[in-house]
């Protein structure tokens, strides 16, 4: 019986080739049909050398297919050919026939997020980031529905929203393992940083921690924590990631360890070969860290998290850790705005900014769809000149601006399916006032643009705002794209013409 299953996938990015199941099944399975079976001077051969030839060309055929080196990018191969099992010729057609109705004419990993369409395949948009240079750096999820073909990939658009045919890393897969969606942060240097949102070195798992990609989009290199034993596991949530010069990583989050699961370190650094550096660790009590909810960075070098605290009476939901750039928390910043939490009976921090000046702002959930923003000292004490003005959404994102100013916005599913034009995005000027001159001009590209939710969400120093919006494709006779950009003044800008 011949060799001859095939196992594939579609995440792989580093393929040096392999032919792919259509080429191999169709060639083996014609050459087994009739240049094997049917031919006079096979008849006429022994029963044991017919059953021998029978089994062993195409098994040997296959195998050569399996690794011979083909171009990456070619239409009709669907899969990369990895390993050779059994199995195949017990049922040819009926297994012949399974292969054929999975078939897809491209493999998610090697069309872009723009092309997903032409293709059979759908997208959904994970992530907007502006560069320093103003181009969009664009995560998505691509998959073909009813199959398990889908991947994690990295694009990137020109100011003007065209396709930048420069970035490298458009028709690869740029998942971890296990898969995870991860986050996104950009280095000081212009690298991109793919990273888990959590970390796990348990003996039962093999987690990669984070994708390191070139400016250009080209992968340098993954770094992955090893199986360690019970004694040494390590696991959490993770914050943030920064990259360090020697190539190991730090990250901001709440984090423990298995020898004593009471206590926590903010702070934890990943040595260049994937070991926790235990070093780093700095020891406080009852540690958490809210699921999603991006941290902040000051100018000195300081970090802030919000914490979650289950110890606490229910009203006193996350409050804000504040970390010292040598990694040492700040238990007294905490405890000073867990007080003032009580003082103002506010139920949780949803989202954080720093200034330039190092002051902390801060929203805060005050009601049922309701918050305010509050400005800190950076000792963790209220700072009564800034404007509490309560909004009309409860805010999960806040970004500073250049000016002083600030966009707050709700970012999620929200009033999905009603009519009304809902307001979730606002500007404040740097004393915590709504502008409302930006506010209506918001609302009005809204109701243009049938925006009914923010479902990602992107500000560039001069307070352009770049979002994943979500509504149809076209309603009322109107053709609609996914990504919406709005100028500081809150207009529409009807120059950016993105391919989503």
């Amino acid at each position: 019986m011949a060799i001859g299953v095939v196992i594939h996938t579609n995440q792989s990015t580093d393929r040096s080739g392999g032919g792919g199941w259509l080429v191999t099944g169709l060639f083996s399975y014609t050459l087994y049909y009739f240049a094997l079976t049917w031919p006079v001077w096979l008849v006429r051969m022994s029963q044991t050398r017919r059953m021998v030839i029978s089994s062993l060309v195409p098994g040997v055929l296959l195998l050569i297919l399996a690794v011979l080196p083909l171009p990456r990018r070619v239409p009709f191969l669907d899969v990369t050919v990895r390993v050779a099992s059994f199995g195949v010729w017990f049922m040819p057609g009926e297994a012949l026939y399974g292969k054929l109705t999975g078939f897809a004419f491209a493999s998610p990993c090697e069309v872009s997020l723009w092309e997903a369409g032409q293709h059979g395949f759908s997208t959904e948009v994970l992530g907007v980031t502006y560069q320093p240079d103003g181009r969009i750096l664009i995560q998505g999820f691509i998959s073909k529905e009813g199959t398990r073909k889908n991947g994690m990939k990295l694009s990137r658009l020109l100011p003007d929203g065209s396709i930048d045919p420069t970035f490298k890393g458009q028709d690869r897969c740029s998942s971890l393992t296990p898969t995870h969606p991860g986050h996104v942060w950009l280095q000081s240097d212009g690298k991109i940083l793919l990273g888990s949102g959590s970390i796990s070195s348990s003996p039962n798992h093999k987690d990669e921690l984070a994708l390191i990609v070139s400016p250009e989009g080209e992968e340098l290199r993954r770094v992955s924590i090893p199986n360690l034993p019970a004694e040494q596991h390590v696991e959490g949530l993770v914050a943030e990631v920064q990259l360090q010069s020697d190539g190991g990583l730090l990250m901001y989050g709440g984090f423990r360890r298995e020898a004593d699961s009471k206590s926590g370190s903010p702070i934890l650094r990943i040595t260049p070969e994937g070991l926790p550096d235990l070093s780093s660790w700095r020891e406080m009590p009852e540690l958490g860290v809210a699921d999603s909810i991006p941290g902040a960075i000051g100018a000195d070098g300081r970090r802030f998290i919000v914490a979650d605290n289950p110890e606490y009476a229910e009203s006193l939901l996350p409050a804000v850790y504040s970390i010292s750039a040598e990694g040492q928390p700040d238990e007294v910043f905490h405890e000073r705005l867990l007080g003032m939490q009580r003082e103002k009976e506010l139920r949780q921090a949803t989202a954080l900014a720093v200034q330039a000046d190092g002051k902390l702002v801060t929203a805060f959930v005050t009601g049922e769809a309701r918050s305010e923003v509050m400005r800190l000292n950076p000792d963790g004490t209220l700072d009564d000149t800034f404007q509490r003005e309560e909004l009309p959404f409860e805010a999960n994102h806040l970004s500073a601006l250049a000016d002083g100013g600030f966009i707050v916005a709700r970012v999620g599913l929200l009033n999905a399916f009603e009519e009304r034009t809902p307001v979730v995005l606002a500007r404040l000027d740097s004393n915590g006032r709504v502008d409302r001159a930006v506010a209506e001009r918001f609302r009005s590209a809204f109701a243009a643009q049938g925006i009914s939710s923010i479902l990602k969400l992107t500000v560039g120093p001069n307070g352009t705002v770049l979002l994943y919006r979500f509504a149809p494709a076209s309603a009322g006779g109107k053709t609609f794209h996914q990504l919406v950009q709005l100028l500081p003044d809150g207009s529409l800008d009807t120059g950016f013409h993105p391919p989503l």
